[in-house]
């Protein structure tokens, strides 16, 4: 925006200090314009638009008291990354992209200066935290230098490269073929094309800062599945791997210490398809537990959770006292996460904190499976063993003053007045009205502690409804817990103390081999712990015992008993993998240690590796194994085995041929093939392809028939093109010209027939042409329909920007100047079509009122390549300018911000009526095209009705205009993305619906023209005969 206006407080937002001129004519980004430094919260970041040259950088050390501006040689874009130790707070990495191709700049002073690291780079990430180099960068980088438009239909295959000291100068290769890469702790990790089979892809790991990397032991995934690296943690990797089809679920693996054996943890892992959202979730308040979401043969949701690090899940037991709907079925508590918030459910995700020691708040329900009826909220105070209801209906909910103090606020209402609190974690419950004066009610949007859980300062952020200024209610409950805790207010805790409690004594409360104690608040205390104050722990080794190891290959645990068996009659070698190219055999006693486990002395089973000195090759996860054979009886050959030998060669030959035949078809049919690929080893990284382009340009292209081949016709493709100069006939197999009939029926009618064969032949091949096309329609709508539902969901808060806009220029209503009648029209359509008349009822409308009152008075701003197609040519003098690649992806205000921005360049303060047209979502089959009027500073100074807002100089009406111009059109292209992707649903399925009646009179057609030949050919063949 023109207008910027920057606040800063410093007593938890109980008072704000205007500070914008300190700061040289500012214009920072709507999005990524404000950055914290996650080290040092006194250090922020400004970005700036800056000019042609570059963007600025605003610069604070001390919280946003002083500011320095550097100029950047570089168009900042996203959010910069900042260095995971906090011992080089200063290190920034930064990027600017440019159709979506990267170019990334590094500073090593804050911000002061920049150095350029390289071009066509896809990710980047600091060095691992083994790495020496503090200036350590890895980069994947596309080093053929793709067009971003030929990505999207093709695999990139990326290079990952090494910049020591931050010099690009000093870069070397670690690794080919790269899909994506990332890291986290000592684990480096890469998703690679394998080299046999085209789009199949593995994940390779190191833990040397990538010298040497071993392939990790999970199966290939093809182009539509995915890997998903879900958690980090004390050298054990959680990962996802996607399965076959569109099923919603994979299953999930655990890693050994060095990341490359990997054991199946939990089998139907939910992860849907569509987006890419998880229910894993690790509790940070208490080591070792994990939840997530699995899914049930009748492809029910339940909630399961591990105590010990995904070695065993299990439901989450049901609270003491709380009914269940159905008690003849299995009870248990049942909690929503990311993926019931993405399906619309209204409740707050898990919270835990590292300071508040097994306290975790969730929202859930008891049932058998997760439901939609409305959550309550659940509390547990260690770490999920046992769980109680804190709260009836949803809230709002943080954890303060490290676990001693709970708040809660009621989310059913918009305007809650009162604030709930809680000293003993979640027991009792007492309420204070925070909000006196509701003659003015305020839409509550947060509630707020500082990061990290430690303070006794609470913020409740909302906004009146009438005047949409934001306001902040900060509570102190320093005034309520005036008492800071001395030692005879704490207890010891120990997590995990039923664990293995009818075991052994010596391991009771163990978890991985240790032993933990904390010091907590006791419930009944009525006192703070401090801003300053540290969990006091003890950790102890534990002895260990069989429960320290898990199974190795080929044995397992029988039931009620710790002892690992083999398998009886197991007929699989022993298991060896393919370590840094060489084939090393692990040898076994049966057990192996779970990764991680610390403990002690006690039981011992220790396995090893043997170097086998045999190489092997990527993507090869057979097991290998050298066998002795028998010792012959004789040495004379044997007829029989010679014969036996022969018909395997044979047979061998004849299923190599068969391979070769279908992988060659495979692949062809593939080429043809629409796939939906997900993320794929997703640390934040968005794909901008959608599908929904590629699909259009096939249908509106008319230069390829696409059919199948079949048993009439051999083709070399599964395209039918066109006649070419070539010489290639439609009507042919293979470009060669048919031979005629070998012999005729009595009376030589042969070329009635030929016509009606190669009508036939012509036919067929638009019959397979229609087919393909509806399964295109058909792909077409369901895609629709999954973007339809979300910008519906999306359209619904966003209403409420148009309310407001709508609203303050019915109360203003200024006078249209009678001297100047000069009109500004902005046009919102987008960039694609096949979605029925959306784009061309916004252009009858405009040229329904030029045609009414004439072309003079009207300038045009069209946003969207529709709107311009159709009118350049004929208003070609009166477009002051016009805008694209709007609609490609959901809308955001950013991109609001961006068209306002240029609709303010485009003197958008000079033109005395304003009018912006686009289309109102109705339902699902209906739109209505408006016409909005928009109001700039100018008319609302000349309102009659504007003394009714006092206080507003000059300076606070321009910015809120320039926000309220971006709000409505902001409002305007969600109205229109729910209109657009509604109608393209409608027309798809108009269009398959089309399609498949055509295909029905094709048919028939088809096969009464097919039959009439063949009975004519019968009856002059017979009539021929009795004749002779």
């Amino acid at each position: 925006m023109n207008k910027f206006c920057f606040y800063f407080s410093e007593d938890y937002g109980k008072t704000f200090m205007k500070i914008t001129n300190r700061l040289p004519s500012p214009k920072i980004y709507k999005h990524s314009g404000v950055q914290r430094n996650p080290h040092d919260p006194a250090k922020i970041y400004l970005v700036d638009v800056g000019e042609a040259k570059g963007s600025r950088l605003f610069v604070s050390t001390d919280g946003g008291r002083l500011w320095n501006t550097y100029q950047l040689g570089f168009h900042l874009t996203g959010d910069m990354m900042f260095h995971p130790n906090e011992d080089h707070a200063d290190y920034l990495l930064a990027s600017s992209s440019l159709l979506g191709t990267k170019t990334v700049y590094a500073s090593f002073d804050n911000g002061q200066s920049w150095s350029k690291i390289d071009d066509f780079i896809q990710s980047y990430r600091w060095g691992t935290e083994k790495d020496n180099d503090p200036k350590m960068i890895y980069a994947a980088i596309d080093v053929k230098h793709t067009h971003p438009f030929l990505a999207a239909f093709t695999q990139v295959r990326y290079k990952l490269f090494k910049y020591p000291n931050g010099d690009r100068t000093k870069k070397f290769k670690l690794l080919d073929d790269v899909v994506s890469f990332g890291h986290q702790g000592k684990f480096l990790y890469a998703s690679v094309y394998t080299p046999s089979i085209r789009g199949e892809r593995l994940m390779k790991v190191s833990t040397d800062q990538g010298k040497t990397w071993t392939e990790a032991q999970l199966p290939t995934v093809t182009g539509d599945r995915f890997f998903s690296v879900l958690d980090m943690y004390e050298q054990v990797v959680f990962l996802h791997v996607d399965n076959p089809g569109d099923t919603g679920h994979g299953t999930l693996y655990i890693s050994g210490s060095k990341g490359v054996v990997y054991t199946e943890s939990l089998p139907k892992h939910l992860y849907p398809n569509y987006h890419d959202v998880t229910d894993f979730y690790r509790v940070e308040s208490m080591r070792g537990v994990y939840m997530t979401s699995q899914m049930s043969e009748d492809d029910s949701i339940h909630t399961v959770i591990t105590f010990n690090r995904g070695a065993d899940w299990m439901p989450l037991p049901r609270p003491s006292g709380a009914p269940c709907k159905d008690e003849k079925k299995p009870c248990h508590l049942q909690i929503h996460g990311s993926y019931s918030l993405l399906r619309g459910i209204q409740a707050e995700p898990p919270l835990s904190v590292e300071s508040a020691k097994g306290i975790v708040l969730v929202h859930g329900h008891v049932a058998d499976a997760l439901q939609t009826t409305p959550p309550d909220v659940y509390i547990t105070s260690d770490g999920g063993y046992s769980w109680r209801l804190a709260l009836k209906g949803r809230h709002k909910y943080q954890i303060a003053d490290s676990g001693s103090l709970i708040v809660a606020l009621p989310a059913d209402t918009p305007s809650p007045t009162i604030i709930k609190f809680s000293t003993d974690e979640g027991r009792c419950w007492h309420e204070y009205t925070f909000m006196k004066n509701t003659s003015s009610p305020v839409t509550v949007t947060g509630l707020l502690t500082e990061p990290g859980a430690k303070s006794l300062t609470v913020s409740v952020w909302g906004y009146h409804r009438d005047t949409r200024k934001w306001v902040t209610y900060v509570i102190e409950f320093k005034k309520v817990l005036t008492r800071q805790c001395q030692s005879e207010d704490y207890e010891t805790w120990v997590p995990h103390e039923t664990l293995r409690k009818e075991e052994n004594k010596k391991v009771e409360g163990c978890l991985l081999g240790e032993k933990e104690q904390f010091k907590r608040v006791k419930k009944d205390s009525w006192c703070f712990n401090g801003y300053g104050y540290k969990t006091e722990k003890d950790i102890n080794a534990c002895l260990c015992t069989r429960e320290d190891f898990e199974c190795d290959y080929g044995y397992y645990r029988p039931a009620n008993t710790d002892d690992c068996k083999k398998i009886s009659n197991f007929q699989k070698p022993e298991i060896d993998i393919c370590l840094r190219g060489h084939v090393e055999e692990v040898v076994t006693e049966g057990y192996r240690k779970i990764p991680g486990d610390k403990c002690n002395g006690g039981f011992k089973a220790a396995g090893k590796m043997i170097d086998m000195k045999m190489r092997c090759s990527e993507g090869d996860k057979s097991l290998i194994i050298e066998e002795e054979l028998p010792e012959q009886q004789s040495t004379k050959k044997s007829h029989a085995g010679s014969v036996l030998l022969a018909i395997l060669v044979i047979v061998t030959i004849a299923l190599v041929v068969m391979g070769v035949f279908f992988v060659h078809k495979y692949i062809v049919l593939r080429r043809h093939r629409v796939v939906y690929r997900y993320s794929l080893l997703n640390q934040n990284e968005t794909a901008d392809n959608d599908p929904d382009d590629a699909m259009e340009n096939v249908l509106t292209s008319s230069s390829v028939v696409y059919q199948e081949s079949s048993d009439d016709e051999e083709l070399n493709s599964p395209a039918v093109r066109k006649e070419t100069a070539s010489g290639k006939s439609r009507g042919t197999a293979n470009g060669n010209i048919r031979s005629k009939p070998q012999f005729k029926s009595y009376h030589d009618d042969s070329d009635v027939h030929a016509s009606a064969w190669d009508g036939n032949f012509k036919r067929k091949i638009r019959l397979k042409s229609v087919t393909n096309i509806q399964k295109i329609t058909k792909s077409m709508k369901m895609v629709s329909a999954a973007k339809y539902a979300k910008a519906e969901r999306e359209l619904k808060p966003a209403k409420a920007y148009g309310v407001a806009a709508n609203a303050l220029t019915d109360n203003l209503k200024p006078k249209e100047s009678e001297e100047d009648n000069r009109e500004l029209v902005v046009a919102l359509t987008s960039d694609r079509g096949l979605c029925g008349a959306v784009h061309s009822s916004i252009v009858k409308a405009i040229k329904a009122r030029v045609n009414e009152e004439g072309i003079d008075k009207f300038s045009f701003i069209l946003i969207g390549d529709k709107s311009k197609a159709m009118l350049q040519r004929i208003y070609k003098n009166n477009i002051v300018c016009t805008a694209n690649t709007i609609g490609r992806t959901p809308p955001v205000f950013a991109d609001a911000g961006v068209i306002a921005d240029a609709v303010i360049n485009q003197g958008y303060q000079d033109f005395p009526k304003i009018s912006m047209y686009f289309n109102i979502f109705k339902s699902v089959v209906s739109y209505k095209t408006s016409n909005f009027p928009l109001l700039n500073a100018a008319s609302m100074q000349a309102s009659e009705n504007i003394p009714v807002y006092d206080s507003l100089d000059e300076e606070t009406l321009q910015c809120y205009n320039e926000f309220c111009l971006a709000s409505t059109i902001y409002y305007g292209l969600k109205e229109s993305a729910c209109s657009e992707q509604s109608s393209r649903m409608t027309a798809m399925d108009s269009a398959s619906k089309n399609a498949g009646e055509m295909i029905d009179k094709l048919t028939l057609t088809f096969n009464r023209t097919r039959q009439a030949v063949i009975t004519k050919e019968l009856i002059e063949i017979i009539s021929g005969a009795a004749a002779l």
